[in-house]
């Protein structure tokens, strides 16, 4: 899922690309660990979007909790 929203987002296609991304953290947040990489990747991916629909206090905000997993997994 999260592979569509990528595309997706490169089309410019931002509602569809959330959609997929959206549905991708869901189903990781059911079966995988709160900190686990592919959900910061996701957050990540999500905060592209935003950005390029050009909301950037969201984008910030999903850039963040992408860096906190981020920085949790490495310390």
């Amino acid at each position: 899922l999260v592979h569509l929203g990528i595309v997706y987002n490169s089309k410019q296609e931002f509602q569809t690309a959330l959609h997929y991304l959206r549905n991708a953290e869901e189903i990781y947040r059911k079966v995988l660990p709160e900190n686990h990489p592919d959900i910061g990747w996701t957050l990540s991916n999500m905060g592209c979007t935003y950005e390029g629909m050009g909301k950037y206090d969201e984008a910030i905000l999903h850039y963040k909790k992408a860096y906190t997993i981020n920085e949790q997994l490495l310390n």
